[in-house]
């Protein structure tokens, strides 16, 4: 009876020694792949109430139509405020420096 290593065992599965880092890569990243998503599930979360309390906003406040308006929109045009200057630091430095600032930051 032969004794087969993990790595010999991978090896006659076809799996070869770059593809054993990539499934162990893989490993690492869920964490990060779940907080990707639980971020843009936030994010849209976010979006999405901001149109759901718009009429109560407006019974309350009572704000003239243009302002009503522009609470929406200025929930969107900030996305295009920060995304220009947050990737032109991304760029700059690395996703795990900025990550940790902003996280600082809040």
């Amino acid at each position: 009876m032969e004794n087969y290593s993990a790595k010999g065992f991978l090896t006659i599965l076809g799996y070869t020694e770059s593809k054993t880092i990539h499934l162990q890569l893989m490993k690492k990243n869920y964490y990060i792949v779940t907080l990707i998503t639980l971020t843009f599930f936030v994010i849209s979360f976010l979006s999405d109430i901001i149109w759901s309390l718009s009429p109560e906003f407006i019974k309350d406040f009572k704000p003239s139509d243009v302002m009503a308006g522009g609470l929406p929109f200025a929930f969107f045009i900030a996305y295009g405020v920060i995304s220009i200057p947050s990737s032109m630091l991304v760029q700059k430095y690395n996703e795990k420096t900025i990550l940790h600032s902003v996280t600082c930051l809040v």
